[in-house]
């Protein structure tokens, strides 16, 4: 069996454990370290700008770890996957190869140049051996840093955590993610009432000029995220407009949970989805699609699709041409 390292965070239920797993699943003897305990220290100011910036104490106690733990692993290495690694340093990633005598991959489905960009990551991008993306619109970033070679694929999900509950349901509409003012237009745009619609997300609860009472908390994780996500009958995938996005890890997970799907029309629409027949629509470029995993009842299909099609028409008011 093939051993690999693995270095990301590696908490229950987050989607680096999720690819640790995969590994795993396909042949791999997987060597983990985790790096979530290694956090910033001091008062939340001071924490949130060490966290922003990559910065402090800790994330050279996080470097001089990872080498000890690269020289402590025994026999032969196939590779050294790193996940999301904004705060390794580009030192750090040739120690590796040094030590290991073996390739050195990244992987991150963030944005790496923007959102979640740090000067160790770019720094550190021309020191791995490949780098791995879903982002496309950062693959101009990557070749401009000189990345030896890039792998660009789609987001997943995982098929043990996503899958149908049809019992779940109690609220008509969700939505999952952080805020941002194209979200809340378009959730405004629901025509329903607030007690069948819910929202979860960080920054929703803070940023509203009046309150909504479809917000039901903070950001959720886990199995928490699961059991809220499935709450619904239907479920919207929406894609930032804080950046070029395509498609997000809600474009494969809510199918997966074999719910109705309302999102924006992309050109990353997952071949795998079929649409309804009554939600068809013609192209067009703001158009919202609808969406349903092939294992939805037709019974239930039939119905949501029509409660569908006017949730359509009206987040396409509220978005504008």
């Amino acid at each position: 069996m093939k051993t690999i390292l693995y270095i990301g965070q590696l908490w229950r239920g987050g989607t680096c454990l999720d690819r640790l797993k995969s590994l795993e699943r396909i042949g791999f003897n997987v060597l983990p370290f985790d790096v979530t305990p290694y956090r910033p220290r001091g008062n939340r100011i001071a924490a949130s700008i060490q966290w922003r910036l990559a910065r402090g104490r800790w994330v050279h106690d996080l470097n001089r770890d990872i080498i000890a733990f690269s020289k402590q692993c025994t026999g032969p290495i196939q590779f050294t996957w790193i996940d999301k690694g904004r705060t390794i340093q580009p030192q750090t990633v040739a120690d590796i190869g040094r030590i290991t005598g073996r390739p050195v991959i990244h992987f991150t489905a963030d944005p790496a140049f923007s959102v979640h960009a740090s000067a160790a990551f770019t720094a550190s991008v021309a020191m791995y051996h490949a780098l791995i993306t879903t982002k496309a619109f950062e693959l101009p970033a990557y070749k401009s840093h000189k990345a030896a070679a890039i792998i660009l694929t789609r987001q997943s999900y995982a098929a043990e955590r996503f899958s149908p509950d049809p019992g779940a349901a109690h609220n008509a509409v969700v939505f999952i993610g952080h805020y941002e003012p194209h979200y809340r237009r378009m959730v405004d745009a629901v025509p329903l009432s607030y007690r069948d619609v819910s929202v979860w997300g960080p920054g929703w609860s803070g940023r509203l000029r009046r309150p909504r009472p479809y917000v039901r908390g903070g950001g959720l994780w886990g199995l928490d995220y699961v059991h809220a996500l499935r709450s619904g009958h239907i479920a919207l995938g929406l894609v930032s407009k804080w950046i070029p996005e395509q498609s997000t890890t809600r474009t494969f997970e809510i199918p997966a949970c074999g719910m109705l799907m309302i999102a924006e029309r992309t050109n990353a629409k997952p071949s795998s989805l079929t649409l309804p027949q009554s939600c068809a629509k013609k192209p067009r470029t703001t158009r919202l699609t609808t969406l349903r995993a092939r294992a939805s009842p037709p019974e239930a299909a039939s119905g949501a699709s029509e409660a569908a099609t006017t949730l359509i028409r009206r987040c396409e008011r509220s978005s504008g041409p």
